[in-house]
């Protein structure tokens, strides 16, 4: 009988062991439910802010689509330009060589005759260098058209340094696109 008493003894400590730590689990799980409600509220504030975050995402990828979208056609519309103002400096180009072409078969023709006609191709040489001149101003006017752009600013630059014709020109090739 001596083995079953000290065997109920510990089995007795055993068990007052177990409803001890039994009641500290229970005091844990009780704090791990009362911490449930708020564990939750702050899954669904961050399932909120979640789904705030994507919305704005979309909203950005849609805003920077736009954006690309827009830089393509304000590049294309730039090739445009410079396709058109390398057309007009190719015909300025031709033009300022036919006049320079014309100012010397005037002026070889002009040396047989008096000195008056020496005065006149003196002029004509001074007219082919302003045509020149002119020439170089129209190129300098169309590279600083298609560096900055269409804009008001550059157009009012590049008016002043054109004449009414080719203004007018410019207009006409800026409606047709």
């Amino acid at each position: 009988m001596g083995y079953a008493l000290i065997f109920d003894a510990v089995v007795a400590v055993l068990l007052v062991v177990t409803i001890v730590y039994a009641a500290i689990l229970n005091r844990k799980l009780s704090v791990l439910r009362s911490a449930k409600g708020e564990m939750e509220r702050l899954l669904g504030s961050f399932s909120q802010a979640t789904a705030k975050v994507e919305q704005g995402l979309a909203g950005a990828r849609d805003a920077a689509e736009g954006a690309a979208k827009e830089l393509r056609k304000q590049m294309e519309t730039g090739r445009g330009l410079a396709d058109d103002l390398a057309f007009l400096v190719q015909r300025g180009s031709e033009l300022a060589d036919k006049l320079d072409g014309s100012i010397t078969g005037s002026r070889s023709a002009g040396g047989a005759k008096s000195g008056s006609a020496k005065v006149t191709s003196i002029s004509d040489l001074e007219q082919a260098a302003q045509a020149r001149d002119a020439s170089r101003r129209h190129r300098a006017a169309g590279m600083a058209t298609a560096a900055i752009g269409p804009d008001q600013d550059g157009e009012a630059a590049v008016a002043g340094a054109l004449s009414p014709k080719q203004t007018a020109l410019l207009k006409a090739l800026k409606a047709i696109r």
